[in-house]
């Protein structure tokens, strides 16, 4: 090996003849390729120095007009030099090596034709010849050298392959489009780095004219670290488009996650998230899709038939928040196709979004420990366009809305489905809404729902159409158990419970300490507060009173329009809001003494009246042993509490001093029984202390550790001489 100075003199010799180059000096060259390279202990270079000398050299000619190197010239230098592309000299050892060069030195034949190559201007990738390789040069995945094609060794794909920057301000369209094509055509996953990508265009998997397509693994570092941000353009993000021409359709097989699509600030284009289209085992998972102008994601079959629907997608752990349109829009082009069918949304969360999820022609989909609040418009609605078909159950779900005059769930075109474990919530600072409105059922279930309106009054007395729960024709046959439905007195603002005529599949009906007190068919909305009188119409059974008893006026109960037959009951059921108000029974309501009733001073408790009607005496009865009787009902505690057999108490009390529950009045016989309720005024921290007398099994003392407006139910039976405590 000759000494560097002489080596650098050949290669300034040479191309001072070469003519191809034109005027080059030799400061130009240092400038250009950086010949201040170290070298080795004798003073000599290597051929792997000087075959990146040559690389950097043949690049620079390769951008430059002023320089053309020809293939033919660096091959005469580098034969000048005496180099060999697979040989490096380290003072006075050769070895066998893997060669290093530029992707330009490469296609300029500049180390050869090796088997292998790594490529500097390439992430240090590794290179493969490919004889049999008849893709063009993409400078990214292909390099070619004549007839022979370098394809990149890799077992995952990046879009930084292709040039993109990842810093939000450049535009990585293109590079992430051609990683999307080239995963299509090999099967390769894409890794996102972690970046933020801006896009000014829709990518697209696949355009819907493929036939039967390998799926897409689109993988990021997680929502915060991997972003994509669209720009300026109409349409989806991220399209799957599985229709083609052939019998099968399907995209098959794809993972998309852990990444986020966010609108730019100040961009009002209308953008969606994702849209799914004809795709087969489909799985979207820790995604997260933040304000955009259009849809979270949308699942569509634009087609007809099996061939356009999208069968065993699961959706999981996906948070779409504030988005213009549908947080999930499942929809199909015609009706009767079904655009999801055998899936899972598991964890999916739509919040504050315009609309809640618009769901179509499900088949057989599990919706799961989620969330739907709609920010104006509808919240969770399930079309009556097209059947959803069961099993289909959406279970653990909270489900709210800041619209009031908006169903919270609407139920249209259902069969078999099953609703469970979920918690209807709504805006505390808006007015009553429908919680469930159901339209086109059929066997249909609801179990352990929880409907919550707490203190909420209904503001509009003029618009007939707020509900807070209803239901319509054919929502439930007679056997799917709704007796797990739950619907607490105490929550309810005005709004009407049930307006349909098959009202007694509701099973059971508590009041707000949890006591069963009635089997209801109706309940007919007041939509105001202490109406001045209140007359039962249309068959209306239960009557929901709110009040604020502040007003001195008080409320009168006329009797009802229809003409009653023995055994028919109404049901008054008055919720307190604030103060001490009246109600005044006409004449042909018997009490039992006066037909006025001061109610209850404590704030959001309530009353309950049930009426039975006897026509031979042409008079609606008060059925005390339905109500809890208001027989004491002292704010500070009472000392003595004398029950009464078949009567039950209401004490409210304060837990400062004892009170003693006396022996029952009358002679008891068997399987008598009464109750106590016990309501607290006192705050927490405070232990009311009750004292038992003679009569009663355990005679001694009962404690209670309270909590303010905390209620306590004490019931007991007569059996063999004393009264046992039941509950």
């Amino acid at each position: 090996m000759r000494p560097i100075r002489h080596q650098l003199l050949s290669v300034l010799l040479l191309v001072s003849m070469l003519p191809a180059f034109g005027q080059v000096t030799e400061s130009q060259i240092r400038q250009k390729i950086n010949l201040n390279v170290p070298t080795n202990g004798t003073k000599q270079i290597s051929a792997v120095k000087l075959r990146e000398v040559l690389g950097k050299m043949t690049d620079y000619a390769a951008r430059t007009d002023s320089l053309a190197l020809t293939r033919a010239s660096a091959q005469a230098m580098t034969t000048a030099l005496g180099l060999k592309a697979d040989t490096a000299t380290v003072g006075s050892v050769a070895r066998s090596r893997v060669p290093h060069a530029t992707s330009a030195a490469l296609r300029l034949g500049l180390v050869g034709t090796p088997e292998i190559v790594i490529l500097y201007d390439k992430q240090g990738y590794t290179f493969r010849k490919d004889v049999t390789n008849a893709m063009n040069d993409d400078s990214a995945m292909v390099i070619r050298y004549g007839n022979i094609r370098y394809v990149r060794i890799t077992n995952h794909l990046e879009a930084e392959f292709w040039g993109a920057i990842g810093n939000g301000t450049a535009d990585d369209a293109t590079p992430l489009q051609r990683a999307l094509n080239w995963a299509k055509l090999y099967g390769l996953p894409i890794q996102l780095k972690k970046a933020t990508y801006k896009i000014t265009k829709g990518l697209v998997y696949v355009t819907g004219t493929e036939n039967w397509t390998q799926g897409l693994v689109l993988n990021g570092y997680g929502t915060e670290m991997t972003k994509i941000v669209p720009v300026g353009f109409t349409g989806p993000a991220l399209k799957m488009d599985g229709r083609g021409t052939g019998a099968i359709y399907h995209v098959t097989g794809s993972l998309i996650s852990n990444f986020s699509i966010n609108r730019s600030p100040g961009d009002n284009s209308i953008i969606h998230g994702i849209e799914l289209n004809a795709t087969y085992h489909t799985k979207v998972r820790n995604v997260d899709i933040n304000e955009l102008k259009g849809d979270g994601i949308r699942i569509f079959a634009n087609g007809s038939g099996d061939l356009a629907t999208n069968e065993f997608l699961t959706l999981e752990n996906m948070y779409i928040r504030y988005c213009g349109g549908w947080g999930m829009n499942v929809r199909a082009s015609t009706a009767g196709t079904v655009p999801w069918a055998e899936g899972v949304a598991d964890g999916v969360l739509t919040i504050g979004c315009v609309k809640g999820m618009y769901l179509e022609g499900l088949q057989q989909v599990h919706l799961k420990y989620g969330a739907c609040v709609a920010s104006v418009d509808s919240n969770m609605v399930f079309s009556d366009r097209a059947i959803t078909s069961g099993p289909v159950n959406l279970e653990s779900y909270e489900i709210g809305n800041v619209y009031h005059d908006i169903p919270m769930l609407v139920l249209g075109r259902v069969i078999n489905m099953q609703i469970s474990m979920c918690r209807f919530i709504n805006n505390p600072d808006e007015s009553a809404t429908t919680a469930i409105l159901a339209t086109h059922n059929t066997n249909s279930l609801l179990k352990n729902v929880i409907i919550e309106q707490p203190w909420i009054v209904q503001s509009d007395s003029t618009n007939p159409n707020y509900r807070f729960l209803r239901f319509q024709s054919g929502f439930v046959n007679y056997q799917s158990g709704l007796s797990l439905l739950r619907i607490n007195v105490g929550n309810l603002a005005d709004g009407k419970i049930i307006d349909d005529a098959d009202y007694h599949f509701l099973r059971e009906y508590t009041d707000n300490e949890g006591r069963s007190i009635i089997s209801p068919p109706l309940v007919e909305p007041l939509n105001q507060l202490n109406p001045t009188s209140v007359t039962p119409s249309g068959g209306q059974r239960i009557i929901l009173l709110s009040y604020d008893a502040d007003v001195a006026s008080p409320t009168t109960i006329n009797l009802p329009t229809w003409t009653p037959q023995s055994g028919e009951r109404i049901t008054f059921i008055a919720r307190n809001v604030g103060g001490v108000g009246t109600l005044n029974f006409a004449g042909e309501y018997w009490l039992g003494g006066t037909n006025s009733r001061q109610l209850d001073n404590l704030l959001y408790s309530h009353q309950t009246y049930t009426f039975v009607y006897h026509k031979l005496a042409g008079t609606w009865f008060l059925e005390d042993v339905l109500k809890p009787t208001p027989a004491i009902q002292q704010l500070t505690n009472p000392p003595t509490i004398t029950p009464s057999v078949g009567k039950n108490i209401r004490a409210a009390y304060d837990a400062t001093t004892s009170t003693t529950i006396a022996n029952p009045a009358g002679t008891p016989k068997e399987g008598d029984t009464f109750s106590i309720g016990i309501w607290n005024t006192s705050g927490p921290g405070v232990t009311a202390t009750f004292t038992l007398g003679n009569a009663y099994n355990s005679p001694g003392t009962i404690e209670f550790p309270t909590v303010q407006y905390q209620g306590y139910i004490l019931k007991f039976e007569y059996l063999g001489g004393y009264w046992w405590r039941i509950k």
